[in-house]
């Protein structure tokens, strides 16, 4: 995927997805979760796992928004305009063996739970 306006890989909203060896380049988020906000009752919390997958040069490599779950194993992020690895407001984000190539300061934001990689901690 590339060149998209918002997102190049995107689950919201309820249920689980699983995305393996895909590639996004050069659009907002390369690979965004989202849900609607914690109380609503109305719909599943999302949980979207990254497994193998690469993001180059998108303003945002992985997101976690909202209330969903991202799971990245064995994912890589490179060069990320904004940040590498994103959680915002209630998401939770995995990293477990992520990689990470670019300014160290964009590495990571928020409340981001990694395992095994040094370029995150």
């Amino acid at each position: 995927f590339e060149y998209n306006t918002k997102a190049d890989v995107v689950h919201v909203t309820g249920a689980n997805c699983i995305c393996y060896n895909t590639v996004s380049i050069k659009t907002r988020h390369g690979f965004y979760s989202a849900t609607t906000p914690t109380g609503d009752t109305e719909r599943v919390k999302t949980v979207f796992r990254c497994v193998s997958t690469v993001a180059t040069a998108n303003e945002y490599s992985y997101t976690a928004y909202d209330d969903s779950v991202m799971q990245c194993i064995d994912t890589k992020a490179v060069n990320p305009l904004t940040w590498g690895y994103w959680q915002s407001g209630a998401g939770a984000l995995h990293a477990t063996n992520a990689k990470y190539t670019g300014d160290p300061l964009k590495a990571k934001s928020g409340a981001v739970t990694v395992v095994n990689d040094s370029a995150l901690t």
